[in-house]
């Protein structure tokens, strides 16, 4: 009787380690499945950060070309502001600025 005993045994434990196997399967897919999701997480949070920092420069440089647009009106103003006081002067030729 104690072949069959340790037979029974046997066979037990063979489930158990089937068992065992299949759990630590199951825990091992999650944590691939949780590690696999938060660098997909990282990876998505990566790529808005280089988004948003090749953003920053195409906006400066669009602020640089409004500033640089509008340095371009003032000098024109400034060239007719000092064009109209010369002529003025001109016409004057008695008074001083």
């Amino acid at each position: 009787m104690g072949t069959k005993a340790d037979g029974a045994k046997a066979r037990a434990e063979g489930r158990l380690s089937d068992v065992h196997d299949s759990v630590e399967k199951h825990f091992a897919d999650r944590r691939a499945a949780v590690a696999e999701h938060k660098a997909e997480r990282d990876l998505k949070k990566a790529e808005r950060r280089a988004d948003d920092a090749e953003q920053d420069p195409a906006d400066a440089i669009a602020l640089v070309l409004y500033v640089l647009d509008q340095a371009e009106y003032a000098v024109a103003d400034a060239v007719l502001a000092r064009a109209d006081a010369d002529d003025l002067a001109a016409s004057h030729p008695g008074t001083t600025g």
